[in-house]
């Protein structure tokens, strides 16, 4: 829903030669209550501007040096992107010819000067209103479009005459779904991911709570089921874009990499199924890495998926570790290495291999050897990005007809005594008793975190700003024991909400959460180590989990 707030936060680009008229401007939109304006008196500078800014409303003088305004709105229409910004043209000449001309060259808008102050706010926000409403609309499209590419495959797979009859179509059909969903998912990622990974919040969160008042019997049931199911794609989607952008939100731990592939090793076998002979080799003494043991199982399954599928008729994957050392010569040929000791983990099928050609785009993004239909061409890139993002390098070897072989490096940590944290699944936790305050500017997602900590027990207390949760944790009387905060709010941000609220009582302990990529929350300095952090979007038993580990130790 558009508000005032939404408003005054749109991005506008001015561009005038004259100095004076940027600072008049400026002044005007400032004292409207506008937060987000840039100022170009040199039209060159307005390309890479644009480029950095992706302005929502660009106020564009005509008669300028080096360039003019219509030599400006040609610039920009020769930049791609998914929505060309609204244009006003303030000039002073403002005769018949100049104004169709402007018009036809791409400006919504037109005033002459000298400006009224009251006419160019109107048209301003005339402009931001309709170029914010499309933007929204856009997004829902997106959702929607995903929602219905989702249902028309599944839907065609359970009619196997019907796909035969229509595979031309289908062909078509989802070749022009992924190339446009994918490309414009790709290039926003890091972009929309905190709004993208609210939005999943949302969908999880209350068709969690619905499921849990419904029986499975009823078939408003098996409809939420599948708009959970929904949800989890889309999260899932959204941690590989951001995996090989390396902007996901990595909880790093000091693990033996033998121990990971052990306990493992079942789960594999049955990935690849029974025509495919699997071992597994381990180096004595391989020491530790520091990673997300999470993240790496996920390079691993996709390495072996990977070698599945280039074994359609049986075949042998070998996957072994062991520890080298690479000098300052041998780190040339791993990218940016630096020289050192370092675990290596290799992946190596006997399968159909590759050309150079292949080899030379394997990592990425959307590349992929498969069928339309049978892979988004994500697997190895967000392999790549989890590796790079883990401080190691990941290479290929492989020719065609003579498998193919990945090696992956990660440094080694030295560690006398690490145990390898059993992965949770859903637990099965006592019954909770305390007190959980939730700070989160976001209602929708505020009022979701609250069902889900009062369906598991939690005495609950919230806030919609970080000055409301000071003067609530001021005037309450009794214990409170955590404080669940969004990391990105107004007024100030998470981790200096919990130093004003530590002061008040030091014995609150802090849960923080962001939809945020990782570069942006490390940033404010909630990913340090002993801080205790859950990213969006979470299911109820996630946080109930983290809620244990904290208020149990």
């Amino acid at each position: 829903m558009l508000t005032q707030q939404h408003l005054l936060r749109a991005r506008i680009l001015i561009v005038d030669d004259q100095p004076s008229n940027v600072r008049m401007l400026e002044k005007m939109l400032m004292t409207a209550g506008y937060t987000s304006v840039t100022s170009a008196t040199d039209p060159r500078q307005v390309v890479p501007l644009y480029r950095e800014l992706i302005p929502d409303l660009i106020l564009l003088d005509i008669r300028m040096p080096h360039l003019d305004g219509f030599q400006v709105m040609e610039q920009l229409k020769e930049i791609e992107h998914a929505t060309y910004p609204p244009v006003l043209v303030l000039t002073a000449q403002s005769d018949r010819d100049t104004r169709l001309r402007a018009l036809s060259s791409g400006a919504r808008d037109f005033l002459g000067k000298p400006l009224d102050q009251t006419e160019v706010l109107a048209r301003i926000r005339n402009l931001l209103e309709i170029r914010l409403l499309q933007n929204e609309l856009a997004m829902q499209n997106l959702i929607l479009e995903e929602k219905v590419c989702e249902r028309t495959t599944a839907l065609m797979k359970a009619n196997e005459e019907l796909r035969a009859e229509m595979a031309e179509r289908k062909k078509f059909e989802e070749q022009f779904l992924h190339a446009q969903k994918m490309e414009s998912i790709g290039r926003l990622a890091s972009g929309v991911a905190h709004d993208f990974n609210n939005i999943i919040m949302v969908i999880k969160c209350y068709s969690d709570i619905a499921l849990k008042s419904l029986t499975p019997e009823k078939p408003l049931y098996r409809d939420i089921e599948e708009i959970r199911k929904a949800g989890e794609r889309a999260a899932t989607l959204t941690r590989q874009l951001l995996a090989f952008s390396r902007k996901q939100i990595m909880q790093p731990r000091i693990f033996n990499l033998n121990t990971l592939l052990a306990d493992d090793e079942k789960m594999l076998q049955r990935m690849i199924g029974e025509d495919i002979t699997l071992r597994i080799r381990f180096a004595d003494s391989l020491g530790f890495v520091k990673a997300d043991p999470g993240q790496i199982e996920q390079v691993i399954m996709n390495l072996v998926v990977n070698a599945r599928d280039a074994m359609p008729q049986g075949g042998q994957l070998t996957i072994e570790t062991t520890t080298v050392h690479l000098d300052g010569e041998q780190t040339q040929q791993h990218g940016d290495l630096e020289a050192g000791v370092y675990v290596l983990l290799r992946v190596i099928d006997t399968g159909c291999g590759m050309d150079a050609e292949i080899r030379k785009q394997i990592f990425d993004p959307f590349f992929t050897t498969k069928e339309q239909g049978k892979g988004t061409g994500l697997g190895l890139s967000t392999v790549y990005g989890i590796v790079r993002q883990s401080g190691g390098s990941i290479e290929v070897a492989s020719e065609p007809g003579h498998g193919t072989t990945f090696e992956i490096y990660l440094p080694r940590i030295e560690a006398e005594s690490v145990r390898r944290e059993e992965k949770l699944e859903k637990a099965t936790l006592r019954a909770a008793s305390e007190t959980v305050l939730v700070v989160e500017d976001d209602e929708t997602i505020l009022n979701g975190v609250i069902r889900m900590l009062e369906d598991l027990g939690y005495t609950v207390l919230s806030a919609n700003t970080p000055s409301e949760a000071i003067r609530l944790v001021n005037e309450y009387s009794n214990d409170i024991h955590v404080v669940i905060t969004d990391v990105v709010m107004p007024e100030m941000n998470g981790k200096d909400l919990s130093e004003h609220l530590g002061s008040i009582k030091p014995t609150m302990k802090f849960l923080f959460m962001s939809g945020y990529t990782a570069d942006i929350i490390a940033k404010r300095g909630v990913l340090e180590e002993g801080m205790h952090f859950i990213p969006k979007p979470f299911a109820e038993d996630a946080l109930a989990a983290k809620l244990r580990e904290m208020l149990d130790k």
